[in-house]
């Protein structure tokens, strides 16, 4: 899953840092720039997002003010607001803090100090909608146009799969497939067929010698599975759960 994480600052320079030191140890982390208050509404507006990232050195802005506006956006479960401060702002920090930021990491920091406070704040598994089964002796059967190629599950839920197979020539890496899957579960073998996937995450585990790809592992998101694919599913998460 991809985590959306806005950079609010009304520094071009400050922003394009942070953004660096994120892209560059956090790799489902998608930024987007705000330079104040009202672009980060705008933003969660209309994109929504996972974390915001604010200076709290943005003039003529209240960081509380500018986190209850984004709270009140999405009220069920509202954004974690985490602060980047200099230092020299304890009261508008303190002050923030007590409202319900998240927390508060004072700039300059390194990247691997950054991305530790992103991923405990903003914790990717938290953010999963689904709960992730792995379930042993499961094939999947990737289908591109005419070629096939057999899986190994990793894991899988109602919204996608994670597997691994070796790639021929064949293979499209930024196309969609369809997926069936075989599983073996409770002592059942069920089949849940016409799995329409996009790929969203992919990672190469072997190379050929001449380093192309030889065994990659990829994540399919599931678009609009059948009432049956997902009732296929749930009867074979009861069955693992049973276990």
């Amino acid at each position: 899953m991809v985590r959306r994480i806005v950079v609010v600052n009304h520094s071009a320079v400050m922003r394009k840092i942070v953004r660096t030191k994120i892209e560059a140890n956090i790799n489902d982390a998608l930024v987007f720039e705000a330079r104040n208050g009202s672009e980060v509404l705008d933003l969660v507006r209309s994109d929504g997002a996972h974390l915001v990232l604010y200076g709290t050195e943005n003039p003529g802005e209240s960081a509380s003010r500018v986190m209850k506006s984004v709270h009140e956006l999405s009220p069920g479960k509202p954004v974690p607001f985490l602060l980047l401060a200099t230092g020299e702002e304890e009261e508008e920090v303190k002050e923030a803090i007590q409202a319900g930021a998240a927390g508060c990491l004072v700039i300059p920091c390194s990247a691997q100090d950054l991305a530790e406070t992103i991923d405990r704040v903003c914790n990717p598994v938290a953010l999963r909608r689904a709960k992730r089964y792995s379930v042993a002796d499961t094939t999947v059967q990737v289908f591109q146009k005419s070629a096939r190629f057999e899986a190994e599950l990793v894991n899988v839920s109602l919204g996608g799969c994670l597997c691994q197979f070796e790639v021929g020539s064949g293979y499209l890496w930024s196309e969609p497939a369809m997926l069936s899957i075989s599983f073996n579960a409770g002592g059942e073998n069920v089949e849940v067929e016409g799995l329409h996937g996009y790929p969203v995450l992919l990672n190469v585990i072997e190379s050929n010698p001449d380093f192309t790809p030889r065994r990659i592992r990829i994540a399919y998101s599931f678009l609009n599975p059948s009432d049956s694919a997902q009732q296929g599913l749930n009867h074979v998460f009861s069955l693992v759960d049973a276990e």
